[in-house]
C-alpha cells in the first residue's frame, strides 16, 4: 500500500489512532512506515491538543442546538457529505498557524517600529546637546533650548523605551538644562566626557548581544559626542585665559580617558562587524590626535619652563 493512500485515510479519519476500526492494510503499513507512523503521531498530539481547548461561553448550548436544527434539516445525502473532524482539525490548525504568523509579524515589525522610535529620540537630544554647546552666545543657547526642549520631556515621558535607552535619554534631556545656564568649555568637555564613555559602554553591551545595527548607531553617536561635544571645548578652554587649576584637572582627566577607551575600543574591534569597525577605526584616530596634540603641548610647556 503507498504511503499517500495511508496518509490521506490517516487525515480523513474520525480518530487517527489505531484501533480495531482500523483497516488491516491501514495499520500494518502504519506499524512497518516511519513516515507515516509520525503522521499518526502528529495527528493524535493535534486531536488532544483541540479537545483540551475550552469553548467560548455558551458553545456547549450552541453546538447542541445547531445539531438538533442539523438532525431534523439534513437528508441521508446531506448528512454522508460532512466533513470528517480531522479535515476540520486541518483547517484550524492552518488558520492557528496563520494567525500565529500574523500575529509575530505584527509584533516584530511593531517591536522594530518602537527600537527605531528609542534610537530616533535618543539621536535628536545628542544633536540638542551639541547645538546647545555649539552655540556661544546665551541668548544663542536660550533659543536653541526654547525650541526643543518641552517637545522632548513629553516625548520623553510617553516614550516606550528600554531601561538603558531612557536613562541615556533622561542624561541627555537634564544635560540641555545645565548647558543652557553655563558657559564653561572645560567642564561641558567634562560632561560631554561622562556622556561619551556612558555611550561607549552601551556599544560594548549592544556588541556582546549581537546587536550590529544598535551598536552602530551608539559608536556614530559617540564620534559625534567625541568631535563636537569634547574636542571643541577642549579647544576653547585651552585658548581661554580662564584654564586655572580645577578646569585644568578636569582636561586631565579627559587625557586619562582617551588611554581608557584606546583599550576598550581595541577589544571592541575584534568581534565588531565591518560597519561597526569603520567607526571604531575613526574614534581611535580622533582618540589619538588628541593624545598626540596633548603630548606635543606638554613638550613644549617644559621646554619653555627649561
Amino acid at each position: 500500500m503507498k504511503c499517500r493512500r495511508v496518509q490521506r485515510w490517516l487525515l480523513q479519519a474520525e480518530n487517527p489512532r489505531l484501533d480495531s476500526r482500523t483497516p488491516a492494510e491501514i495499520a500494518e503499513h502504519v506499524r512497518a512506515c516511519p513516515d507515516c507512523r509520525f503522521l499518526k503521531r502528529q495527528l493524535t498530539k493535534l486531536e488532544e491538543a483541540w479537545r483540551l481547548v475550552p469553548g467560548p461561553a455558551g458553545s456547549e448550548e450552541a453546538k447542541r442546538a445547531f445539531l438538533d436544527r442539523l438532525a431534523r434539516s439534513a437528508s441521508p445525502v446531506a448528512r454522508s457529505a460532512r466533513l470528517p473532524r480531522r479535515r476540520v482539525l486541518q483547517w484550524c490548525a492552518a488558520s492557528a498557524a496563520s494567525l500565529l504568523a500574523l500575529g509575530t509579524g505584527t509584533w516584530l515589525v511593531v517591536s522594530e517600529r518602537e527600537a527605531r522610535a528609542a534610537d530616533g529620540l535618543v539621536d535628536q537630544l545628542v544633536d540638542w546637546n551639541l547645538d546647545l554647546t555649539l552655540a556661544q552666545s546665551e541668548s544663542e543657547r536660550n533659543r536653541v533650548y526654547a525650541r526643543q526642549a518641552e517637545r522632548f520631556r513629553s516625548a520623553l515621558s510617553t516614550a516606550s523605551l528600554p531601561e538603558e535607552q531612557r536613562s541615556l535619554a533622561q542624561e541627555l534631556l537634564e544635560n540641555g538644562s545645565w548647558l543652557v545656564t553655563h558657559q564653561d568649555p572645560a567642564a561641558e568637555a567634562d560632561r560631554f566626557g561622562s556622556l561619551s564613555e556612558e555611550l561607549l559602554q552601551l556599544a560594548q553591551s549592544a556588541g556582546a548581544r549581537g546587536n550590529a545595527r544598535r551598536m552602530n548607531k551608539l559608536l556614530r553617536q559617540y564620534n559625534r559626542v567625541l568631535e563636537s561635544g569634547i574636542d571643541l571645548n577642549v579647544q576653547r578652554a585651552e585658548a581661554s585665559n580662564a584654564l586655572d587649576g580645577k578646569r585644568r584637572a578636569k582636561l586631565d582627566r579627559l587625557a586619562l580617558r582617551d588611554a581608557d577607551h584606546l583599550q576598550q575600543l581595541a577589544s571592541l574591534w575584534e568581534a565588531a562587524p565591518g560597519a561597526a569597525r569603520k567607526e571604531i577605526e575613526r574614534a581611535v584616530g580622533l582618540h589619538r590626535d588628541r593624545v598626540r596634540k596633548a603630548s606635543q603641548k606638554k613638550r613644549k610647556g617644559m621646554k619653555a619652563e627649561g
